[in-house]
């Protein structure tokens, strides 16, 4: 093999290695492109270095510790700092948010590294993120304040809390309109500018390191995580210490793909304008790509981004020639800096040309209007003279119309701002119920007098539904089915005005889908009042109605095969469905379903490694299939699935110590594997699981005081537990 040719396969394994072991396979082939030697040359030499790394040939062994050295925990104090909760893992490290305690009272954000005892490559990576983050001072930059070594020889970095959430969830969570989003990237854009000037490119542009935040009413971003940023001055020292190619596979640039590492302010560039088509778009520019991420990707910089389809007119061309100019393929052609990109997209928010695109003869005729409107509307206000009543009228209806116009948005804020309010007032059932009976009368009023709009219902929709789930909380089951049917109907003549609206779709599903969980309940509920169906009867309108949800959300997929949150509707309606096809004897259709929603979740997960809302889907779903194989008799075919389950609902709840669904979810899957192992004839271990499930509810009791399990869920796992005292506390003995 020449020299070209090694370090081409080098390049290639370098970036490989430092992915996902799911993730190799896959990146190898797209990185190889049709070159199969290349491909089978990369690979082999791929298997000898994981296969050295094992075997502890690639990294200096560990000195033993000392029996005084542990890992650290929330609530250790690391100095004058406390850990207090988990609020991020990565590759590297695990990020802390701590309290400090002296000199001064604040909170700060703590990264420790995995490793104790870390290699050179490692440390090159902690002491490239202190000097890069040391040499900037920007407001919307998170500030280094200190650093340190923990007792077990973990490096930590000290950094300033940031407590924001992504730019792409703030945005839809704030449902923003699309100059608040441009904004957003604007404050991006001057922050990373200011790096680049100090010579500091991040290589990690991406939504989780973009953190937004509300302060004194005004939406502020801060930069975060450089832990894969270089400074210029670093070129070539990073291949030398084998730092690999750094970065997120979604946003990374076609250079970087290609395992380039040449420092170039444009990879930013290209990454946050990639962010800035997901903020208008809802998702990432490959979308409609019927394929897997990796394979999606093989079509950057072969295929033109799609034109945005809000906003509509001049503006939204401006900013689709925006989003192309920043992520053009060859580097060329992006923008030479930040503040270039800044400055278009501040002259799209003023309705200026930009130099992404040249304008339309039209284009340029109207922003000259709008210029000078002053003089314009002279002469417009001279000629309007002579339309006398017939301007009067044209007026009236142009108020008339306004007026429903500002209506509208009312109700969208509405919408958008109270019912959220509302959805978070958990155990305040009157104050939710006040809030929602008030603002059901007026826009009653106003559908039925014709007057409304799509957006008056959608807001009717939400507020009706709104009191179906405070109905259903106080198990006044037919109230809330009477309720979900009539939100459900408002949906359905939404979507019919908006077919391609896929939020509505979601919507409308939902809807369904509550329609079918309210019949069920009527069936099972110990009210003779409430029950006016039989179980049978019921489970055949309720599989028709989540069939029929299926099929909305099936729609929304056609629109957008990639959206996250269509297919995370998917996954759960083919777990509805399979419970109910197990409930009315269909064993082989039930099981058939859960697998699907598996491997669905398994997909979705993989393309959004970031999210831990994919990953809780996927140790649901697999939770559920031990749970499905238990019942059909295969226990020891659930076992370990059951217990993989288990591995996975652990990362999600120690990542996540404070997040209550989480902690359900760790439950749930130990109950799995309870279940399993009592089934397979493994009395013991399934004694032991027993009293460690009991420990668990009575810890979660604890640490959340508004929640309590049923005595009859309790006292089932104390006799499990062969504990014959109820109030006998359950020790939990060590698993061999």
């Amino acid at each position: 093999m020449d020299v070209g040719r090694f370090q081409q396969v080098r390049s290639i394994v370098a970036r490989a290695i430092e992915a996902p072991a799911h993730a190799r396979d896959g990146l190898l082939e797209s990185l190889a492109g049709d070159d199969v030697q290349l491909r089978d040359d990369a690979a082999s030499l791929l298997r000898d270095a994981l296969r050295a790394e094992q075997e502890g040939f690639l990294e200096p062994p560990e000195p033993p510790s000392t029996p005084a050295a542990r890992r650290v925990h929330v609530g250790d104090h690391l100095g004058p700092y406390e850990l207090v909760e988990v609020r991020g893992v990565g590759g590297l490290g695990v990020v802390y948010r701590a309290r400090q305690r002296a000199p001064i009272e604040r909170d700060v954000a703590v990264k420790v590294l995995h490793r104790p005892h870390p290699t050179p490559r490692e440390l090159f990576r902690v002491e490239g993120e202190r000097r890069a983050m040391a040499a900037l001072d920007h407001p919307a930059i998170a500030k280094v304040l200190d650093a340190g070594v923990t007792p077990d020889a973990r490096p930590f970095t000290v950094v300033e809390y940031v407590p924001g959430v992504p730019v792409t969830t703030y945005a839809e969570e704030r449902r923003l309109g699309w100059r608040e989003r441009v904004e957003i990237i604007v404050g991006a854009c001057e922050a990373l500018h200011h790096a680049h000037q100090r010579g500091v490119i991040h290589r990690d542009v991406k939504p989780e390191n973009i953190l937004a935040f509300e302060r004194d009413g005004r939406t502020m971003v801060k930069i975060v995580d450089f832990g894969s940023a270089r400074l210029v001055t670093d070129a070539g020292r990073a291949t030398a210490e084998g730092g690999g190619v750094p970065g997120t596979l979604v946003y990374m640039s076609p250079e970087q793909l290609r395992g380039e590492d040449v420092p170039d302010t444009r990879t930013d560039i290209y990454a946050l304008g990639l962010i800035l088509y997901e903020l208008l778009a809802g998702q990432l520019p490959w979308r409609d790509v019927r394929a897997s991420v990796l394979e999606a990707m093989s079509q950057i910089g072969r295929v033109t981004l799609a034109e945005l389809r809000e906003p509509t007119g001049t503006s939204g061309r401006d900013l689709t020639g925006v989003c192309r100019c920043a992520t053009a393929a060859d580097r060329s052609r992006r923008y030479e800096t930040m503040e270039s990109f800044a400055a278009d997209l501040r002259r799209v928010l003023r309705g200026e040309t930009v130099s992404a695109r040249a304008p339309s003869a039209f284009e340029r005729a109207a922003r000259t209007c709008r210029r000078h409107w002053r003089r314009l509307s002279v002469g417009i206000a001279v000629a309007s003279l002579g339309l006398g009543l017939t301007a009067w009228a044209l007026a009236s209806r142009r108020e008339a119309t306004q007026r429903r116009e500002e209506l509208a948005d009312t109700l969208e804020k509405v919408n958008s701002g109270v019912l959220g309010l509302l959805g978070n007032l958990s155990g305040a059932r009157d104050t939710r119920r006040q809030i929602a009976r008030t603002l059901l009368e007026p826009l009653q009023r106003l559908e039925a007098s014709g007057k409304g709009d799509d957006r008056t219902r959608l807001a009717l929709a939400a507020v009706t539904g709104v009191i179906g789930d405070l109905e259903e909380t106080d198990s006044r089951y037919s109230h809330a089915h009477a309720h979900w049917v009539e939100a459900e109907r408002l949906l359905r003549r939404v979507a019919e005005e908006r077919p391609s609206d896929i939020d509505v779709l979601r919507r409308h599903a939902t809807a369904v889908v509550r329609i079918g969980d309210s019949v069920h309940n009527m069936a099972n509920t110990r009210d003779p009042a409430e029950r006016f169906r039989t179980r049978e009867q019921a489970r055949l309108e309720v599989r028709t109605r989540y069939e029929a949800a299926l099929g909305i959300q099936q729609r929304a997929l056609e629109l957008s095969p990639a959206h996250p949150g269509v297919l995370d509707d998917v996954s759960y309606s083919y777990a509805r469905l399979s419970e109910l096809a197990y409930l009315m004897g269909d064993e082989a259709r039930a099981e058939e379903l859960v697998r699907q929603r598996l491997d669905l979740s398994v997909s979705l997960a993989a393309a959004h490694p970031a999210n831990s809302i994919h990953r809780y889907g996927v140790a649901s779903a697999r939770g559920q299939l031990a749970v499905m194989l238990t019942r059909l008799g295969r226990a020891d075919e659930a076992l370990p699935i059951a217990r993989v389950a288990v591995e996975e609902s652990e990362v999600l709840a120690s990542g996540e110590p404070g997040n209550f669904t989480y902690q359900l979810q760790r439950h749930f899957a130990r109950s799995c594997l309870f279940e399993a192992l009592r089934d397979s004839g493994d009395t013991e271990q399934a004694r032991r699981e027993a009293r460690a499930i009991l420990d668990e509810l009575q810890r979660i009791e604890r640490e959340n005081p508004e929640w309590r399990w049923t005595p009859e869920r309790l006292d089932r796992f104390r006799r499990e537990a062969g504990l014959d005292d109820p109030e006998q506390p359950a020790p939990v003995p060590p698993v061999d």
